[in-house]
């Protein structure tokens, strides 16, 4: 349907559904640290107002971007980052990503989805960007021209006319 968007950007031959056996399989491994408070040490308020919790020196290692976000000069401790242009449902899309370089299939808004490339854009994660870019190239290819004219309006909506990217080109 146009309203939802279905998406399996990478194609894992695993079943997530099933549980794993610890030390079997690294993804599972750490998708499922993804889920254990324990680990958590770190806050990420969205801009739906819903606070997500994650591992900070999984965030850090994983992207530049939280890295300088979470151990910027300072030296203070950061345990708090507020994201006003993402909201939690595709934060918890790019934290499963962060964590495991994959993604379930997930059901995204055409809003969602451009926030994603969005979200993956600021926190320069270019496999990310690659795929929703070559996802969205099929969307194109099979014709939905609808489907289309809301992605190319989301994009404007949460991009500056001026941006230059992968999904401006396409779009």
């Amino acid at each position: 349907s146009i309203d939802n968007i279905m998406t399996t950007l990478f194609k894992s031959k695993k079943n997530h559904n099933k549980p794993s056996i610890r030390g079997k399989s690294l993804e599972n491994d750490l998708r499922t640290l993804l889920n254990d408070e324990r680990s958590y040490n770190i806050s990420l308020k969205c801009s739906d107002g819903v606070t997500l919790r994650a591992c900070k020196n999984i965030l850090a290692t994983r992207s530049d971007v939280f890295n300088n976000l979470i151990f910027n000069k300072s030296k203070a401790e950061i345990k708090n980052i507020i994201f006003t242009k993402i909201n939690s449902t595709v934060m918890k899309v790019i934290l499963e990503f962060l964590y495991t370089s994959n993604i379930k299939k997930v059901d995204l808004t055409v809003k969602d989805f451009i926030e994603m490339y969005y979200a993956a854009n600021c926190f320069k994660l270019n496999e990310l960007q690659k795929d929703i870019i070559e996802f969205t190239k099929k969307i194109l290819n099979d014709g939905d021209k609808d489907l289309g004219k809301q992605l190319l309006s989301q994009y404007v909506e949460i991009f500056t006319i001026k941006s230059y990217n992968g999904m401006s080109k396409l779009l």
